[in-house]
């Protein structure tokens, strides 16, 4: 099936890699969409939850972890 004119990729077909997919891959597209989303949707939330405030502190949680946990 060939794309329309005005179709621009989706986030799902910019993730795809055929080397890694199976040749029966449109029969799970939905699945694979709703697992990319989801993915994409936790990655968000980290990203929000990095900075917070604790005790009216900023804190920075990547900072938080190299303190605690470096070596």
């Amino acid at each position: 099936m060939a794309p329309r004119k005005n179709d621009k990729p989706s986030e799902l077909e910019d993730l795809y890699d055929s080397d890694l997919v199976s040749d029966n891959f449109a029969s799970r597209k939905v699945v694979a969409q709703k697992a990319v989303k989801h993915v994409t949707d936790l990655y968000d939330h980290y990203r929000q939850l990095r900075r917070f405030r604790r005790g009216g502190k900023d804190v920075d949680l990547v900072e938080e972890w190299n303190q605690r946990y470096r070596m």
